[in-house]
C-alpha cells in the first residue's frame, strides 16, 4: 500500500495522503513523496490543477515525533543533513506554476499546517481543528512559522505558535487560512470543483498568475526556511527534547505518536 496515492481526474491530479492509521503523519518519506508528486504534476502540461487531500478523517496531524527523537540523537553533521527534511516541500508553493487546492478536514496540526499552506486555495471542513501544538512537546514550529506569518500576519502566527492552542474552521476562515468551509463529507468534492475551474483557465493566464504571486514576495520563503531550519537543528540538540519525546512516546499517547499529539487546547 502506497503512503501517497496519486489519482488523475481529467486535468486535475489528486494526491491522497494515505496513512490514516497514523492520522496522515507527515514523515520524511511522505514529505519527499508529496514534493516529488507535486513537481511531477507541475511539469506535466496535461495537468491544470492539483488537489491535496488525506485519506480518513484527518488531513495531517503533523510530523512523526519518533522521527524528531531520531534527529535529536544525531551528531551535528547528521542533524544538519537530516534536519532539512520538508524544506523543499514547504517552499514549493512559490515555485509551482500549477495551482494547488487543499481539501482539509479533521485535524491539521504542526507540520500538517505547513502542508496546508503549500496550497494556493484551501477548502476546509466544518470539523476542522487547526493548530501548532509543538510547544507543548518542548518543540517550536520553526519551518511552519514563515508560511503561517505570510498567511495570517506575524502577530497571529507567533501567538498561535507560542500558545499551542487550536482554532476552529470558523476562525480559520476569518483569518484567511481557509477560503471556504463546507460539511466534512463535501470537502473533497468542493475542492475538486475549485481545481476543475482553475484547470479550465488558459495555461498562460495561470502561469502569469503564479509569476505575479512570486512578485509579491513568495520567492523570499526559501532563504527564510533555510535559516529557520538551522534554528530547529540547534533546538533539536537540547538534552531535554529527547527526554520529553521518549516520555511522550512511552506514555498513553504512544499509539498516535506525532508532533501534533491529541488536538487539545482552547479555541477563541
Amino acid at each position: 500500500m502506497s503512503i501517497l496515492e496519486v489519482e488523475a481526474r481529467g486535468r486535475v491530479r489528486v494526491l491522497h495522503l494515505n496513512r490514516p492509521e497514523k492520522r496522515n503523519a507527515l514523515s520524511g518519506v511522505l514529505a519527499d513523496a508529496i514534493e516529488a508528486a507535486l513537481r511531477e504534476g507541475d511539469r506535466d502540461p496535461a495537468v491544470g490543477a492539483m488537489v491535496l487531500a488525506g485519506r480518513g478523517p484527518t488531513f495531517s496531524a503533523g510530523a512523526d515525533l519518533a522521527e524528531f527523537l531520531e534527529l535529536a540523537r544525531l551528531d551535528p553533521a547528521g542533524l544538519y543533513e537530516r534536519g532539512r527534511t520538508g524544506l523543499g516541500l514547504f517552499g514549493l508553493q512559490a515555485e509551482l506554476q500549477t495551482p494547488v487546492v487543499a481539501a482539509a478536514r479533521g485535524h491539521v496540526l504542526a507540520g500538517g499546517v505547513g502542508l496546508l499552506l503549500v496550497a494556493h486555495l484551501v477548502v476546509g471542513a466544518d470539523d476542522l481543528v487547526l493548530g501548532l501544538p509543538e510547544i507543548r512537546r518542548g518543540l517550536f514550529p520553526y519551518t511552519v512559522l514563515p508560511l503561517l506569518a505570510r498567511a495570517v500576519g506575524e502577530r497571529r502566527a507567533m501567538a498561535l505558535a507560542l500558545s499551542g492552542r487550536t482554532i476552529s474552521s470558523d476562525t480559520a476562515l476569518d483569518w484567511g487560512l481557509v477560503d471556504a468551509v463546507v460539511p466534512a463529507e463535501q470537502v473533497l468534492d468542493r475542492a475538486m470543483e475549485e481545481a476543475e475551474r482553475l484547470a479550465a483557465v488558459d495555461p498562460v493566464v495561470i502561469r502569469s498568475a503564479m509569476e505575479a504571486y512570486r512578485a509579491l514576495g513568495a520567492g523570499a520563503l526559501q532563504p527564510r526556511l533555510a535559516h529557520l531550519a538551522l534554528l530547529r537543528n540547534l533546538a533539536l540538540s537540547a538534552p531535554g527534547l529527547a527526554a520529553a519525546a521518549e516520555a511522550f512516546l512511552s506514555g498513553s499517547a504512544a499509539t498516535s505518536a506525532h508532533a501534533g499529539g491529541e488536538a487539545k487546547g482552547s479555541r477563541p
